[in-house]
């Protein structure tokens, strides 16, 4: 009999306490909400937002803006345990057209009109230690406004670290961009 409601007792744990935990933030998640500053090269931070609780996998963003610049970071996993570090896999090639399809969906959806990739490859950004990006560079109007948007995406301790960040056309020179995304890698390393 003891036996038996001890199995009892681990069944229900499993049944209520699992899925109640896959909505908590990994390690890595919470410390990207605690650590990041008030300030980024002169970017200010604006909302976190906690995906989680309503989809796990999507993890945690980050918005940063300027007077004439919105950029939000975003670190999370899908779920999975392992993503290989770095942009090499077919996990990180496979998330990178995901993430560039959901822009050309919001296109076909009417939130953007003329969606064109302007220039794309890998980067290295970092001050100090480097870590390689996917990145594109895409134009696109939104409004009868033309922006400049770009889509940065690497993987760092099996997550996804992705930026999005738009402005009007020639609001931001690409050093200013780059500068922006040099400081913000440097903080990856914290977590």
């Amino acid at each position: 009999m003891i036996k038996r409601s001890g199995q009892l007792f681990i069944l229900l744990f499993l049944l209520f306490a699992l899925p109640c935990s896959s909505l908590a933030l990994t390690k890595i998640e919470q410390k990207f909400l605690d650590s990041f500053p008030a300030s980024i090269s002169g970017w200010d931070k604006g909302e976190t937002a906690d995906f989680e609780k309503e989809e796990p996998g999507l993890g945690v963003g980050i918005g940063y803006s300027t007077d004439v610049a919105t950029a939000t970071l975003y670190v999370y996993n899908k779920g999975h345990k392992t993503i290989p570090a770095g942009i090499g896999s077919k996990a990180i090639k496979a998330e990178f057209a995901g993430c560039k399809s959901d822009i050309y969906e919001l296109e076909k959806m009417g939130l953007y009109k003329n969606v064109s990739v302007i220039d794309e490859g890998k980067m290295k950004l970092g001050y100090g230690r480097k870590l390689d990006f996917m990145y594109s560079k895409l134009e696109l109007t939104r409004n009868d406004i033309v922006y400049s948007s770009w889509l940065f995406l690497t993987s760092y301790k099996n997550h996804y670290f992705k930026v999005r960040m738009t402005y009007p056309k020639g609001g931001l020179t690409d050093e200013e961009v780059r500068t922006f995304m040099n400081n913000v890698t440097d903080l990856v390393y914290v977590l």
